[in-house]
C-alpha cells in the first residue's frame, strides 16, 4: 500500500507576491524531502503552476508534513488531496501511476468544487467506509482551524513544530519552551480547541494505520 498527497494553493493567480511563495514552497519541500526521506518513496516536487506532490510508502508521517507545508507557508491556505492505495507501474523516467495516484487527485477535486466548509484536507483509499470516517474527521478540524486568530494559528503552529502531532506533552515543558506562563498555555490549548484537533487527527492515523 501506497500513500499520496497532492497539494495546491487555494487562489494562487491572485496572490500579489505569488514569487515570493513559490519561493518559500520550494525551500519547504526541500527540508521535508532531507527530513522525512525515509518515508517518502518518490521525493516532493512542484508538478505545474502551483501543484506539488509527494508518494510515501508508509502512512506515518502524513500529517506532519502537511502541517510542515502550512508553516512553511503560514499567510495562505493550501489544500491536500491525499490517496491511499496501490501503486501500478515506475517508469524509468522517475514517474509513476496507480490507484494511489488517482485516489489523490479526485480528493482533491473535490475539495476544489466543494466549499462547504472551508475543508483544506481530504482521504480517498480503497475502503469507502474509512474514507468517510476520515474526511468527517477532516471536516471537524476545518471548523476548528478556521476559528482560529493569526495569532491563535501562530500558537498552534509552535505547539507542532516543537511537540508534533501530540497531545502527550508536560504543560510546564510546554511553557518553559514557547516562553509563556503556565496559565497563559492552559488557556491557548483550550481556547483553540488543541486537544480536540490533534485526537482527530490521531484517531485518523490509527484507523488508516488498521484498515
Amino acid at each position: 500500500m501506497y500513500y499520496a498527497i497532492i497539494g495546491d494553493i487555494r487562489n494562487s493567480r491572485k496572490l500579489t507576491n505569488r514569487a515570493e511563495i513559490q519561493n518559500q514552497l520550494i525551500q519547504t519541500i526541500q527540508k521535508i524531502n532531507q527530513k522525512y526521506h525515509t518515508s517518502i518513496e518518490k521525493d516532493m516536487a512542484i508538478m505545474q503552476g502551483d501543484d506539488f506532490q509527494v508518494l510515501l510508502n508508509k502512512p506515518d508521517h502524513i500529517f506532519m508534513i502537511m502541517h510542515e507545508i502550512m508553516m512553511g507557508i503560514p499567510e495562505i491556505d493550501i489544500r491536500f488531496g491525499i490517496g491511499i492505495g496501490d501503486l501500478a507501474f515506475n517508469y524509468n523516467d522517475g514517474s509513476s501511476d496507480g490507484k494511489v495516484w488517482w485516489h489523490a487527485r479526485d480528493a482533491l477535486d473535490i475539495l476544489k468544487k466543494n466549499q462547504k466548509y472551508h475543508v483544506l484536507m481530504m482521504i480517498h483509499g480503497q475502503d469507502k467506509t474509512i474514507s468517510k470516517l476520515c474526511n468527517q474527521l477532516l471536516i471537524n478540524n476545518a471548523i476548528i482551524h478556521d476559528q482560529w486568530t493569526k495569532s491563535q494559528k501562530r500558537f498552534i503552529y509552535q505547539m507542532i513544530y516543537n511537540f508534533g502531532l501530540s497531545d502527550k506533552m508536560i504543560q510546564k515543558e510546554v511553557a518553559k519552551t514557547l516562553g509563556y506562563s503556565n496559565s497563559t498555555i492552559s488557556e491557548k490549548l483550550s481556547s483553540t480547541h488543541y486537544y480536540a484537533y490533534i485526537k482527530n487527527i490521531e484517531v485518523i492515523m490509527e484507523t488508516i494505520e488498521e484498515g
